[in-house]
């Protein structure tokens, strides 16, 4: 049975073999073993080939109608796609303000007099060094910090993703800064005192960073879809210096309001003027070509590329939205993310990065770092 199936085969090659060598039926029956393997070998080699050749020649075809596409496209004069970046980079500037004001506040005697003086112990305890503070107060501080990261965690991973494909790029925006507004009222409005209190204000921090958490998936995505090809990197780069900035003016806040009775609200207060900019102004932002062309179709992508581009004719630019959306369709599976080699390397490039970030040591320094440098220096 076995010798039979491996003749059906062999016939079976063979005919495919004479096709593409031109040769006669005869001929191949009448020709040794050795000329009949080296037939097929030749055929199969030349299939290969062909399957490779046509393989890279769609690619190579498909690359140039990509690097065509993008130079036939016009972006006009690109001003207020750089004004929109630079208006959502604000998320970066409250996201970097609420990461560099916690360290300091956390040392201010307005602070220790509304969460440790008569809550823990009086005055003189409260201000010694971490090692000798009341253990509640101490575990207090942790929390402080720790519902924070909590919260960025949930905004980022559930929350954002969700609201940004479902309702818009604009609607994920606007709910970060709305989350970052309530949470941070909670935070600074109520007065200290009490331990139910200080729960209160932990719960604040949780909605706090889910505020951040979602700015930080957000604003970057607004302005990588709105930004022309060419000025994209620099354009998603602003939420980078919008979180620079803020580290420096809340360091800088922190050092004019340290001895104010009222100096850890106020100086979390000044936090507010990006979130309320921002949950104002947004309305008044178009929405980006992308999501629109995904959602609601050419035209209305097309009625907000010409407002951001300034110019009439995006008919271009519009075809290349199209097939990168179509290209998307395809969506890869998790597996897929570590087992393919060209997703592999993006994926070690994106992590890599945020992991040598925290080895770094750097999100401790702004967490604790009032408290890590009073205990080195002193007072």
């Amino acid at each position: 049975m076995r010798s039979k199936k491996n003749n059906v085969d062999l016939d079976t090659n063979a005919l495919e073999a004479l096709k593409h060598e031109g040769s006669t039926h005869e001929e191949f029956e009448n020709s040794s073993e050795s000329q009949q393997a080296h037939l097929l070998i030749d055929c199969s080699e030349e299939k290969t080939f062909n399957k490779m050749s046509l393989e890279s020649i769609n690619k190579i075809d498909h690359h140039h109608h990509h690097h065509q596409q993008h130079k036939d496209i016009h972006y006009g004069k690109p001003y207020f796609a750089i004004f929109l970046a630079a208006f959502s980079s604000l998320g970066g500037w409250f996201f970097g303000y609420d990461q560099g004001v916690t360290g300091g506040i956390v040392i201010m005697h307005s602070f220790k007099n509304d969460f440790c003086v008569g809550v823990y112990a009086n005055a003189s305890v409260c201000d010694l060094s971490i090692a000798a503070l009341p253990p509640g107060y101490r575990q207090f501080l942790v929390f402080f910090t720790l519902m924070y990261n909590l919260g960025c965690f949930i905004g980022a991973l559930f929350i954002s993703s969700f609201v940004a494909e479902k309702f818009g790029r604009r609607a994920i925006i606007f709910t970060s800064a709305v989350l970052f507004i309530i949470g941070t009222s909670m935070v600074i409005l109520p007065p200290g005192g009490s331990k139910s209190i200080m729960i209160f204000i932990l719960i604040g921090r949780i909605v706090e960073g889910t505020g951040v958490g979602c700015s930080s998936f957000s604003c970057p995505l607004y302005a990588s879809e709105i930004a022309p090809t060419n000025l994209r990197g620099m354009l998603s780069g602003f939420m980078a210096m919008g979180i620079v900035t803020g580290l420096f003016a809340a360091n800088v806040s922190n050092f004019f309001l340290q001895n104010h009775k009222w100096g850890w609200r106020l100086s979390n207060a000044i936090i507010l003027i990006a979130p309320v900019i921002i949950m104002l102004g947004i309305f008044f932002c178009p929405e980006t070509p992308r999501w629109l062309f995904k959602k609601k179709g050419r035209k209305s992508a097309e009625k907000s590329l010409k407002r951001i581009r300034k110019i009439n004719d995006v008919t271009a630019e519009l075809n290349a939205i199209a097939d990168a959306i179509r290209e998307e369709g395809n969506e890869l599976s998790i597996k897929e993310l570590f087992t393919t080699k060209r997703m592999l390397e993006r994926l070690g490039i994106g992590m890599g990065i945020h992991v040598f970030l925290q080895t770094s040591g750097i999100s401790p320094i702004f967490a604790y770092g009032g408290i890590i440098f009073q205990s080195v220096l002193g007072s």
